[in-house]
């Protein structure tokens, strides 16, 4: 039997009196081990640390990253990334006669604790819409699934986790490590613009060439957003989530002069007040 501390034979000992582990240890006392990292009762554990039970499955807990991440990217980023993490959202079926376009197969390990996913999995979600560690969107999602899976781990105070969604010494050997070349389309020469744009006709198109805006930008424009000669897109339809001011050249305001007829005008995105 080990020795009992001097003090600890005492009812009723003063606090100044109690001796410490130096004492103790001459005494020849036994000394308690002091439980450390994932040994550590869930009473004293730090709060973060019993945040994630391993058992969460992926979908809850890439639920939890875009919560907890969502000031990082503008809202439409974070629309996209739901999307391609399958949070609250499936693809749509194929119209009939019609193949899919292809996607990340996330449902192979959506509802499977994140612990228990391993390299073989991650290849087989990636492997429809593989081609290469630079080409999206498949970097992209390889990339997310990895901050989901590593952001789990820390909430569920894992220290030792291993992921199974990195590049490097792991998916390298599972996938090919090569990106196909891309063809981008010809660059149409600025001076056969203005003669292109007259063909076409279109409004909604000339509107988007000389503001170099995005589709989603020009067709929810509101006229509220047009003061003068400048456009202010408001920060929730800004791919960065900031306000972003474009100036509006003559011929950019004609395509949207009082002229143009009420329907031409929806089209553009602006109504007539």
């Amino acid at each position: 039997m080990p020795a009992t501390c001097p003090c600890e034979t005492v009812e009723t000992v003063d606090r100044k009196t109690r001796c410490g582990p130096r004492e103790a240890l001459k005494a020849g006392a036994a000394i308690p081990a002091v439980p450390t990292g994932n040994n550590l009762p869930a009473a004293t554990m730090p709060r973060h640390a019993t945040a994630v039970a391993p058992s969460v499955t992926f979908r809850e807990a890439a639920r939890r990253y875009l919560e907890s991440h969502a000031n990082d990217w503008a809202p439409s980023e974070r629309v996209r990334y739901a999307r391609l993490l399958w949070v609250d959202w499936a693809p749509p079926t194929p119209k009939e006669g019609k193949e899919a376009d292809p996607v990340a197969r996330i449902n192979l390990i959506a509802d499977r604790p994140f612990r228990a996913i391993r390299p073989t999995d991650v290849r087989d979600v990636l492997t429809p819409i593989w081609r290469g560690p630079n080409h999206k969107p498949a970097s992209l999602v390889r990339s997310l699934v990895e901050r989901v899976l590593d952001a789990a781990a820390v909430e569920a105070g894992i220290d030792d986790y291993s992921n199974p969604a990195v590049w490097k010494g792991k998916l390298e050997h599972l996938l090919s490590g090569t990106s196909p070349e891309v063809e981008h389309f010809a660059a149409m020469d600025y001076k056969a613009v203005p003669a292109f744009l007259a063909d076409a006709a279109d409004l909604l198109l000339t509107f988007l060439v000389l503001t170099a805006s995005r589709l989603s930008e020009a067709t929810g424009a509101d006229w509220s957003e047009i003061d003068g000669n400048v456009w202010t897109i408001p920060a929730d339809r800004y791919k960065t989530g900031k306000e972003h001011k474009v100036p509006l050249s003559q011929a950019a305001l004609a395509s949207l002069g009082d002229g143009m007829p009420a329907n031409v005008r929806c089209s553009v995105g602006l109504q007539r007040r």
